[in-house]
């Protein structure tokens, strides 16, 4: 299928899942069901074609080469397929937190399961990231039963207010009560079962692979749109219930607060830290106190919630645009009024004192993780600049060819700033 091909799909069965929503979740049903029909009934072929050729070597000898060899491929398919369909899920990362630390965010957990009616949060961990997610991993096998895992960034409640925490909370508990947390692993496993079983024929070309091959390129793309599109109505329900049990309006200026701490991230925080790499300075011990302090020193970029807010829904995104999700809600831009730095900050309100040992604990493995990638960085960007000053010097006895020329624009890029980029390009 071409890209326009499933674009038009996708566009297609958004409106059909406005219209009827129940018969569109009958109908993605039915073909993940079609998947996995179509692999349990190869698996029994190739089972019934190996108890056929076990009697065939039994009753006729003479056969043995050509029935072993079929045997063989057969059986390479079938351990092939079997090792697709096994999939492991890594559990979520993160500091736990404890039942004596945060006692307020505990509270509120409690409250909101109640009222969600979520299954029982078996544990709730801490992370380094700016974001809020609730990971149902199966303990023995793909049909559970299940540990559920609240991840909070500490980033997420430094950045945010308890309101907007709170929506923000409601809002992934919400995936787990109306079931969307094990539909949504359960869409995981079998896009990911069928993405290594695709993989895995186009690049062993035997003689069983044909049929496979061709049923993926037919299956794959129809079930892939169909799982897009039910992905952004587990998104919308959730958006709901958050509304529900908080206020749409808290939910939306939290997703715009978030936008905006994460072009800070992106544009000013992290490329600080590289700018220290680069200098020979030791990796900072304290990673999670100047991400906070710098959140709370970033000025408004009005620009960037523009450019958020005008955003559309993309086609291979599971995630609504915010301007889309803020319309289901009846929430107008207006309505969420100034973006002030909050008073108190959802770490302040959720973790008090706890803040500080979370923050520490965080930091330290932060180091620890980044000490490898720290020194590799370092020797690279100190390679980077003896490169640069040989082409300076070769420049400044002839100019430098078209090639070494874009290769010094790249490396200004990289270490200098962009008018240094664009000043060599030009010359290029």
């Amino acid at each position: 299928m071409k890209n326009a091909e499933f674009v038009e799909l996708v566009r297609s069965l958004e409106e059909g899942s406005v219209r009827d929503p129940a018969l569109f979740r009958r109908a993605a049903l039915r073909w993940a069901i079609a998947g996995y029909a179509f692999v349990a009934g190869v698996l029994v072929l190739i089972a019934s074609f190996l108890v056929g050729g076990v009697w065939l070597l039994t009753t006729r000898p003479t056969a043995a080469g050509w029935v072993v060899k079929l045997m063989l491929a057969g059986g390479a398919l079938g351990l092939a397929v079997v090792r697709a369909l096994w999939i492991r899920f890594e559990p979520p990362e993160g500091v736990p937190l404890l039942p004596e630390q945060g006692a307020e965010l505990h509270r509120e957990i409690s409250g909101l399961r109640r009222e969600v009616q979520t299954p029982a949060i078996h544990e709730i961990l801490i992370t380094s990231e700016l974001n809020a997610s609730l990971a149902q991993t199966p303990r023995i096998g793909p049909l559970g039963p299940y540990k559920n895992t609240l991840s909070v960034g500490l980033p997420l409640l430094d950045a945010l207010t308890p309101d907007e925490i709170r929506a923000v909370l409601a809002h992934e508990m919400g995936h787990a009560s109306r079931a969307h947390g094990r539909s949504g692993a359960w869409v995981y496993r079998l896009r990911t079962t069928f993405a290594r079983l695709h993989e895995h024929f186009k690049t062993n070309q035997g003689f069983f692979a044909g049929p496979f091959q061709k049923f993926f390129e037919w299956w794959w793309p129809r079930f892939s749109a169909r799982a897009m599109v039910l992905g952004r109505i587990h998104e919308f329900e959730a958006d709901v219930l958050a509304g529900r049990h908080e206020s749409g309006a808290a939910l939306i200026r939290a997703l715009c607060r978030l936008r905006l701490a994460g072009a800070y991230l992106e544009t000013e925080f992290w490329p600080s830290i590289r700018t220290l790499n680069r200098a020979g300075s030791e990796k900072p011990a304290d990673i999670l106190e100047r991400l906070r302090a710098g959140l709370v020193r970033s000025p408004f970029d009005a620009a960037t919630l523009d450019r958020a807010w005008s955003e559309e829904t993309s086609v291979d995104d599971t995630h609504p645009s915010l301007s889309e999700r803020a319309r289901a809600l009846g929430v107008s831009r207006a309505a969420l009024g100034p973006f002030e730095k909050p008073s108190k900050t959802g770490s302040d309100f959720y973790l008090g004192s706890d803040r500080v040992a979370l923050s520490e604990t965080l930091s330290q493995r932060w180091q620890a993780v980044m000490s490898p990638i720290w020194e590799m960085a370092y020797r690279q960007s100190a390679s980077q600049r003896q490169r640069i000053e040989e082409l300076d010097l070769a420049d400044a006895r002839n100019p430098l060819g078209v090639d070494a020329t874009i290769e010094r624009a790249l490396l200004a890029e990289e270490l200098e700033d962009a008018p240094a980029a664009l000043a060599w390009f030009d010359r290029a």
